[in-house]
């Protein structure tokens, strides 16, 4: 388990994830990156932290895009942003990265349907899951903001102070 703070893995695992849109929008062509409107954006992930079940992980799934690119496209395009960030091409799966020091993932889904979607975890981290709900979530774009947590009918986001990279917002969107 690292030892940042589950808020703060929060905010810097949707940083990532938003820069990898943007990468994905920019040299894939892909987007415009949609809310996911159906389905849940933000979960407790699957990975247990500790045999105590101390710690925490978040799984975000925050928008999709129609259009599908090649693995290899794909594996290039993320490993640029991922690998600064400890993530390494998972051993077992072509089109997922992992990061060892805290077991957080990225991966790749949506091709049989004709879209790409980006699914982050944060790893493990000290707090519990959706401690101090919503700090850590201000860098989602308005535009991205859906459903939010499973289960919820109305999410609470803390108030948009978005950082850079964010993917455009689809057209026509107000």
């Amino acid at each position: 388990m690292d030892d940042t703070p589950i808020t703060e893995a929060r905010a810097q695992t949707i940083d990532l994830l938003l820069a990898i849109y943007q990468a994905l929008e920019d040299q894939a062509g892909l987007g415009p990156w949609e809310p996911v409107t159906n389905d849940y954006q933000i979960q407790g992930a699957r990975l247990t932290c500790s045999p105590t079940g101390e710690g925490a992980n978040e799984e975000y799934l925050l928008a999709t895009a129609p259009g599908t690119i090649t693995l290899d496209q794909a594996n290039t395009i993320i490993s640029q942003i991922a690998e600064p960030h400890g993530f390494a091409t998972h051993e077992d799966f072509k089109d997922a990265f992992t990061r060892h020091s805290d077991g957080a993932e990225i991966w790749l889904t949506g091709r049989d349907s004709g879209q790409t979607i980006v699914n982050i975890t944060t790893g493990c981290h000290p707090g519990t899951i959706y401690q101090d709900w919503p700090t850590g979530t201000e860098n989602i774009p308005t535009h991205l903001r859906g459903i939010g947590r499973r289960h919820r009918d109305h999410e609470t986001w803390s108030p948009q102070e978005p950082t850079n990279p964010t993917p455009s917002p689809p057209p026509g969107w107000t």
